[in-house]
């Protein structure tokens, strides 16, 4: 399974994490990624039917901020 996600407008690096728990990264951490990442595939996600958290860090005006989202992994 794999999932996408792209840039917020005007930040200097985002980061992804996925795990089994809002704000967790059991499934994948990105690391700092370069403000020109349009778009990530994450291959090492669960496909149970269990909810993966996904939280996409962006780094705005000198401060990490962050929004959080929920899928439900597909067989």
């Amino acid at each position: 399974d794999s999932a996408t996600t792209g840039p917020d407008a005007g930040a200097t690096f985002y980061r992804l994490d996925a795990g089994k728990e809002q704000g967790g990264h059991g499934y994948y951490s990105s690391g700092r990624l370069s403000n020109a990442t349009f778009s990530l595939t994450v291959d090492s996600l669960p496909s149970d039917s269990s909810t993966v958290w996904v939280r996409w860090y962006y780094f705005v005006n000198g401060q990490w901020q962050y929004n959080d989202y929920s899928y439900t992994a597909s067989r």
